[in-house]
């Protein structure tokens, strides 16, 4: 409760920051030392040392009548979440609720 940790929001993660993954180790130093820490990753670092996102599999069908107005729309989605699957069931929910409104019936 005498932790604080700031996290900048930078977008970009797609869920790959949901987990604490190294926001233990300046956590830990503070706690020990009761001085400020920090950690920053280099550009390889952020790629390599957070928890990955779940490879999909992802097949969209469309509907649509003669004017070209969206009529119908199928999305399937395979979700291979592996040792990450903490945030599986959202993950691949979310796969469908943000893709859907992507496709307007105009």
């Amino acid at each position: 409760s005498k932790i604080h940790v700031e996290k900048p929001r930078i977008g970009g993660g797609f869920g790959a920051k949901q987990t604490m993954v190294a926001e233990i180790y300046p956590a830990f130093v503070t706690w020990k030392t009761g001085r400020a820490a920090r950690m920053i990753y280099t550009r390889e670092e952020c790629q390599i040392a957070g928890s990955p996102r779940h490879e999909m599999e992802v097949h969209v069908r469309l509907g649509a009548d003669n004017n070209g107005k969206i009529r119908a729309l199928d999305v399937y989605t395979l979700s291979n979440t592996g040792a990450y699957s903490e945030h599986g069931p959202t993950t691949v929910g979310l796969s469908g609720h943000k893709s859907i409104p992507l496709y307007t019936g105009s």
